[in-house]
């Protein structure tokens, strides 16, 4: 009787249990979703900050990397090294600046033995970047490339290892100057203003000026190099 009773009572404010039931499950699965909605968004906040904290650490780590400490000393003579054999783990200029200091080396000086006249060529280049002769550029890979200036250039050709070690060591040498060591300090093998050369082949002579007196070895700098 007494359900009888309640089954009147919603029929006659508009209701029946059918409904009813519909709606409370309806409220069930609203419910549901926020609470699931919550959770997604809580997964979503950690997955950000790990990503947020391993970029950190990149970042920290590619710092390190790259950070150098410059030790100044002053001998009397710069160490004479084996280039093919000299490993140079911080390199201070963009990698394809060496390839294109290893083409042009190959391509002007390949049949030359002796390495200091090989690193001439490379300081040629270097002067030129820092000559007040407004014709020449002031980037290394921007001389390296000037037309008509070092017809062995290929910008597609080969170099040997020997090539690439001597351009990685007469760049650097020519960074730590420009940052403030001396001529002897960093082991220049050819002084500042010399901007041209010539070459037979098996020689290059490097001279101040087109068709100066070329420069004599050792008359001003001591060469780093053991030939």
């Amino acid at each position: 009787m007494h359900f009888k009773k309640r089954k009147v009572c919603f029929r006659k404010r508009g209701y029946t249990p059918r409904p009813l039931v519909v709606f409370t499950f309806a409220i069930i699965f609203i419910l549901l979703l926020i609470v699931f909605n919550n959770v997604g968004d809580k997964e979503k906040v950690t997955e950000t900050y790990t990503e947020r904290t391993i970029y950190t650490e990149k970042t920290v780590v590619f710092e390190q990397e790259y950070k150098v400490e410059t030790v100044h000393t002053e001998p009397s003579k710069p160490k004479q090294t084996s280039v093919s054999s000299r490993v140079v783990q911080i390199k201070h200029y963009p990698e394809y600046v060496y390839i294109m200091g290893a083409r042009m080396v190959h391509g002007e000086a390949g049949g030359v033995k002796s390495i200091t006249e090989r690193s001439g060529c490379l300081w040629i280049a270097c002067n030129r970047t820092i000559s007040d002769d407004p014709f020449f550029p002031d980037q290394l890979e921007e001389v390296i490339a000037q037309e008509c200036q070092f017809y062995g250039y290929d910008p597609n050709g080969e170099f040997t290892e020997a090539d690439y070690n001597l351009a990685v060591d007469v760049f650097e040498r020519f960074y730590r100057e420009q940052n403030g060591e001396t001529a002897v300090e960093v082991g220049r093998s050819l002084p500042v203003d010399y901007l041209y050369f010539t070459g037979d082949g098996e020689h290059n002579w490097f001279t101040k000026t087109q068709g100066g007196e070329p420069y004599v070895w050792g008359s001003q700098l001591v060469s780093p190099y053991k030939s």
